[in-house]
């Protein structure tokens, strides 16, 4: 019940700021990210014939601070929603740090996943 309720809290909340950035965009023609999507790496343990991202430089990952920073940036100019995708978001090893902080600002958390990872990074994708 609690979890449930909690839910519906962020959704007031994420319904209301997407308003309020919508207004801001109408009334004031402020432009806002509402949604955005980052791929905070490019490793993949897929190897996939249609994709060939794992193929791709593999030691160009920023920071956690970097990404953290990101999340705070992008929450403070008006987004909403904030996409992972990658390569595999979740071989990032950051990566439950950076969602904790897009949820802790209240924002709708998507992952692109492939789902190799999941069973061992499940407490990234609990709350989503």
């Amino acid at each position: 019940m609690r979890a449930g309720l909690r839910r519906a809290r962020d959704a007031v909340s994420l319904l209301s700021g997407t308003a309020r950035a919508l207004a801001g965009y109408h009334l004031r023609g402020q432009r806002t990210p509402l949604s955005v999507t980052v791929a905070p790496t490019n490793r993949c343990p897929g190897r996939c014939s249609y994709c060939g991202i794992w193929e791709s430089r593999q030691g160009d990952e920023r920071s956690v601070a970097f990404w953290v920073g990101l999340v705070r940036d992008l929450h403070g100019h008006g987004a909403r929603r904030l996409g992972f995708t990658g390569g595999e978001p979740l071989a990032y090893e950051g990566i439950s740090e950076v969602v904790a902080e897009a949820r802790r600002l209240g924002l709708l958390i998507s992952l692109g996943t492939n789902g190799m990872l999941v069973p061992g990074r499940l407490e990234v994708i609990r709350d989503l």
